[in-house]
């Protein structure tokens, strides 16, 4: 498993600001948390289209290629940050 904290750095509108993501080997999602401008947090744990907020049914690309991007900034957790923004948002009753 690994973690990271992914800074969108793009104008207003309704999207989040910071995406947290639980990551498996295969570089698919298993949790993720979105950050809003307005402080809210949203979290899922399943790929559900009709939700808030939800899994991608793709791979993320690697800590390279989000960073190869210039309106994103990437960072590496541990899994306790993120397991802290996880509980704050609900863990997954998003």
């Amino acid at each position: 498993m690994s973690y990271v904290k992914v800074r969108w750095h793009h104008d207003g509108g309704d999207d989040p600001i910071i995406l947290y993501h639980e990551i498996a080997s295969d570089r698919r999602e298993i949790r993720r948390v979105e950050l809003f401008e307005d402080g809210r947090l949203q979290s899922s744990d399943r790929v559900d289209p009709e939700a808030a907020t939800s899994l991608s049914l793709e791979p993320l690309p690697t800590l390279e290629e989000i960073r190869s991007q210039p309106e994103f900034d990437v960072v590496e957790i541990d899994q306790s940050a993120f397991e802290d923004v996880w509980t704050r948002a609900g863990g997954g009753r998003g």
